[in-house]
């Protein structure tokens, strides 16, 4: 590589990244506006996006993203009856999903040469601890087929599909429909114990990135691109099923394993029970979890 090529690729660096830089202090002014999770809700969007769009080639080097994800753990605690923890749950589930582009880009948004791989990694959005209250006690619940029929049936958003001619009507989406195929496809799985969603277990909702490397051939379990799919897991027992495909049989951190490794060329959003100390071992003590990506926080 010649020493005139290294400082041009120098410079452009710089320069794109001193661009970054005042597009994103736009974000910062407004963050006086907003909510304390707003604000770093839309800081990690916006620096997602910003990355996105920063990938440069200098060089021998095939491909560099300039911009680091600026991204933070919310930690958030929920109360009220059933219907509002749910929402609570799902909405971080959505927002979650439009923090890291909706599907819409087509490589691993945390890769940062191409030409290394483009192993899978996760991002903790949320971490959410659910209070009892009158409307709902330590030993009411929500079943995990119950949350899943609302993911399923509960409208999330109305908007214009793009591209649609002038006097189309909005249409509805559902959560699970919004993360399937509102923008890009993507998947989501429940990893819940036979206690569901209960006052006084906590939850975390994460991002999992999708496989830059991986053609068609890479969907989850076989499974097609954007195919819903939300399951529960017990102690002990995989008891969940991809698109009626099941994976019972298996032990837990086995069953796991099988899910989250398999590379797949879709983003996900997983909702996972860190309140049970098995699931805990699966996702964060294991050899085999998912590579989490840190936050600004240092997590």
């Amino acid at each position: 590589m010649s020493k005139k090529a290294i400082a041009a690729g120098v410079i452009v660096v710089l320069v794109v990244t001193l661009v970054s830089f005042f597009l994103l202090a736009g974000t910062i002014v407004k963050f006086n506006k907003e909510s304390e999770e707003n604000q770093k809700v839309t800081l990690c969007k916006d620096s997602v996006q910003f990355r996105a769009a920063t990938t440069l080639s200098v060089a021998d080097v095939e491909e560099i993203k300039l911009f680091p994800p600026l991204c933070q753990t919310i930690d958030k605690k929920v109360s009220g009856d059933q219907a509002k923890v749910q929402k609570a749950i799902a909405d971080s589930m959505a927002t979650c999903w439009q923090m890291f582009g909706e599907g819409r880009f087509k490589k691993n948004i945390f890769d940062t040469i191409s030409s290394f791989g483009g192993d899978a990694s996760c991002f903790i959005c949320y971490t959410i601890l659910v209070d009892p209250s009158t409307k709902f006690k330590e030993n009411d619940l929500v079943k995990p087929a119950d949350f899943q029929t609302y993911l399923l049936n509960t409208p999330y958003r109305s908007y214009t599909p793009p591209d649609s001619p002038k006097g189309t009507p909005k249409q509805i989406e559902s959560y699970h429909q919004y993360i399937q195929s509102g923008n890009g496809p993507g998947y989501v799985y429940g990893f819940l114990t036979d206690q569901g969603i209960q006052p006084g277990r906590a939850y975390a909702v994460m991002y999992k990135a999708k496989h830059t490397d991986l053609g068609a051939t890479g969907a989850l379990l076989g499974v097609a691109a954007g195919t819903f799919a939300v399951g529960s897991v017990f102690t002990g027992n995989i008891l969940g099923a991809i698109a009626g495909a099941a994976v019972a049989g298996k032990t837990l951190v086995e069953g796991i394993k099988l899910i989250i490794t398999i590379q797949t060329n879709i983003d996900g959003i997983y909702l996972v029970d860190i309140s049970d100390p098995d699931l805990r071992t699966a996702f964060f003590e294991g050899e085999d979890h998912c590579s989490y990506v840190g936050d600004l926080a240092g997590g």
